[in-house]
Order: C-alpha cells, then sequence, then structure tokens
C-alpha cells in the first residue's frame, strides 16, 4: 500500500514537472503547485496508515502473547495445585500442613508422621498402580510398631488385595518385630523376625500358609500360592 502510494505520488509530480509532456495551460488540475501539494497529502496520509496498521499490529501481537503467558500461568496453577491434591490422597493432611506452614516441622509428633508418610510414599511408588493396597497394609502395620521393609518391584492387583488382606490380620509388633517382604519362585513371601510369630499368631493368620517357623523368625505367604 505504501509503495503504490509513493508511485502515484512520483507519477503525479513527474507529470507536474513536465516530464511526460507539456502540461495544458488552460487547466488548474496540471499545475504543478496543486499536483505536488496533493501528492504530499497522499504520501503523508499513506505513511500514517501505515504507521497505524503496523501499531495495531504490534498491539495485537502483545495481546496475544499476554494471553499466551496467562493461559501458560493457570496451566501451572492447576497442575501444582494437581500434584498437591494427589500427594494429600497418599500423604495425609501432613503434607498440606507442612505446605502452607500450619504445623511445626519441629515438632517431635509432625516428625514421626513424617517418617511414616516417607515410607508410605516410596512404597506407594514401588508397587505404582497396582499394589497400593499392599502399601496401605504396611503403611498401618509400621504405625502399630512394625518395622518393614519391602524388597519387591511391582505387584499385581490380585496378589497384592490378598497380601494386604492377610497382612492385616497381623497384631501390633512387639518391640523390635520387624517384617520383610520378598518374592521367591514368584510367590510373596513374608518374614517375621526378633522374635518370629508364636503359634497362637500363626494360627491367628486365616488364609496363610505358613513354610518356616522358628523362636527367632517366621516365614509365610498365601495359601493359596505355592512358593
Amino acid at each position: 500500500m505504501l509503495f503504490r502510494s509513493l508511485a502515484n505520488v512520483a507519477v503525479s509530480v513527474a507529470g507536474a514537472l513536465g516530464l511526460f509532456g507539456p502540461v495544458p495551460a488552460d487547466t488548474d488540475i496540471g499545475s504543478s503547485g496543486a499536483i505536488i501539494i496533493t501528492g504530499v497529502v497522499t504520501l503523508v496520509l499513506a505513511i500514517g496508515a501505515s504507521n497505524i496498521g503496523k501499531h495495531a499490529h504490534r498491539v495485537q501481537e502483545e495481546h496475544t502473547e499476554e494471553q499466551l503467558a496467562e493461559q501458560l500461568r493457570r496451566e501451572r496453577v492447576a497442575e501444582q495445585e494437581a500434584w498437591i491434591a494427589a500427594l494429600d490422597r497418599i500423604c495425609g493432611p501432613l503434607f498440606t500442613g507442612l505446605y502452607t506452614g500450619a504445623v511445626d516441622p519441629a515438632d517431635p509428633a509432625v516428625r514421626v508422621e513424617a517418617r511414616h508418610v516417607e515410607s508410605r510414599l516410596r512404597d506407594a511408588l514401588r508397587l505404582w498402580p497396582e499394589g497400593i493396597h499392599l502399601a496401605t497394609a504396611l503403611d498401618r502395620l509400621r504405625r502399630t510398631g512394625w518395622g518393614c521393609l519391602l524388597d519387591v518391584e511391582q505387584v499385581e492387583a490380585f496378589e497384592a488385595t490378598r497380601f494386604a488382606s492377610l497382612l492385616n490380620q497381623l497384631d501390633p509388633a512387639v518391640p523390635g518385630q520387624h517384617l520383610t517382604i520378598t518374592r521367591r519362585q514368584g510367590t510373596l513371601v513374608a518374614t517375621v523376625a526378633e522374635p518370629g510369630l508364636t503359634e497362637m499368631r500363626q494360627a491367628g493368620l486365616a488364609g496363610a500358609r505358613i513354610l518356616i517357623t522358628d523362636p527367632d523368625f517366621t516365614q509365610f505367604s498365601c495359601e493359596e500360592d505355592q512358593p
């Protein structure tokens, strides 16, 4: 548009100066002063229109960039809120309390709860996605005094649910008692040590298959399994 206007102005000025032949004397339209003034006005209008167009385009680009930045900011906030909600479901209210400053990290009770949450989160990540029931059962045992070690990676949903049901039958631990879960020949096996389970406690495990029994340790799996 600007180039076309400049071309028109140049042609008009050239005509006014007689470059295309003599200008008729009996007409005012061909006077050089009028033609030049008209050309200059046209040029100014063209340049002004061009600048206005560039400014409008720049404003539109800036507005688009602002909208994009705002959209990205909202997406980051939504993602952060989703992570907090997910951690809350796994870790309970402790995470939100620490995040918002509602609880004191130096409180001994908070430190104990943080250790429980750390263990539960570690087990949940290791057993994700099928073994969450087993991670929950281990969390319950830890809260009743058990020391628990999970030495397997990922389990099927059916065996996790079945084994979690078995572990939920265990009574609170005696001091120093701990439980280790391993896999032997494809079967989940639990070993209770220091001390092992008494005969009475072994008998109370409905659905358990006792593999090894000793005063110091007891090893068992689900009765349906054949390790």
